[in-house]
């Protein structure tokens, strides 16, 4: 039986924890995984409109740039439900880190995109962002409960809003960056509009670099061998053992049963045999 008392105790002990460096690199992992989904799912929005000039004239059609900004969010979807299933079987360390290279490799497949006679462009980067969106999906709920592990009692609101709080800083950065390589094309736009071309290709693949940056922390991430989760897991494999340990003590219990009885009957066909053999020479000695 597990002892709630040690339980209460090592919880007490998490929360109660000294906020130190590794609260804040948790947070700063995190933070930068919802800076990059933030970024890639808005930087759609420039993206689409330079596409217009380009590749329709001016103006990107309804139903094209419907599908452009709204592709990323089913994979979100997607995602979220395929990743959380995985965590909670797999285990969040496992596929944390997974996501997001999921992200990276759509984020750039997305860029490279081409127009040919047997390929729409448009097509292309819907199915890419719903790839993207999956990776993105995936990235929200075990950031959030990672970061939610680390975090201490008195610091776990501060440091889950700080972490939140990326999303707004990746939004501007969408448009900043945006804005930066419209400038810096300037020129070139203005001697043939086709020039756009670069823009929004370097507008999304800029997305994959905050990603990359923040690879090789997610994949060597560790966290504290007396987290929730991890407190949570020993419970239940202490729960698993002493439910084993029940059944086969039952199986054991049951086996010595039937073998007792075993024993009880073969002794009374003995004995039977016995008063048979006995009552036989009682009855020759009588003739």
């Amino acid at each position: 039986m597990i002892d709630l008392d040690k339980r209460r105790a090592a919880l007490k002990e998490i929360d109660d924890a000294k906020f130190g460096w590794y609260h804040v690199r948790a947070c700063m992992v995190a933070g930068t995984g919802f800076f990059m989904d933030a970024y890639d799912l808005f930087a759609i929005n420039f993206a689409a409109t330079m596409i217009g000039y380009v590749y329709y004239g001016g103006t990107t059609p309804p139903n094209i740039d419907l599908g452009l900004k709204v592709s990323g969010s089913i994979g979100t979807l997607i995602g979220q439900l395929g990743f959380g299933w995985l965590a909670d079987h797999l285990g969040r360390k496992k596929m944390y880190g997974i996501e997001l290279m999921i992200i990276i490799v759509a984020t750039v497949g997305s860029a490279v995109c081409g127009q040919g006679y047997g390929i729409n462009l448009a097509s292309t980067i819907m199915f890419w962002r719903v790839i993207m969106g999956i990776g993105i999906g995936g990235d929200y709920p075990l950031s959030a409960i990672i970061t939610s592990e680390f975090a201490t009692k008195k610091r776990r609101g501060a440091m889950m809003a700080s972490v939140f709080a990326m999303q707004g800083f990746g939004i501007l950065a969408a448009a900043i960056v945006a804005l930066v390589v419209l400038v810096a094309f300037k020129n070139s736009i203005m001697g043939n509009v086709l020039a756009i071309d670069y823009c929004w290709r370097l507008v999304l693949g800029l997305g994959a670099v905050p990603g990359l940056l923040a690879l090789y922390f997610r994949l060597t991430f560790q966290r504290p061998h007396d987290t929730p989760w991890m407190l949570s897991l020993m419970l239940k494999k202490q729960l698993q053992i002493s439910h084993l340990t029940y059944k086969r003590m039952i199986i054991l219990n049951t086996k010595m049963m039937m073998h007792h009885q075993i024993m009880l009957k073969h002794q009374k066909q003995v004995g039977l045999i016995s008063e048979i053999i006995s009552d036989n020479g009682k009855m020759a000695k009588f003739y």
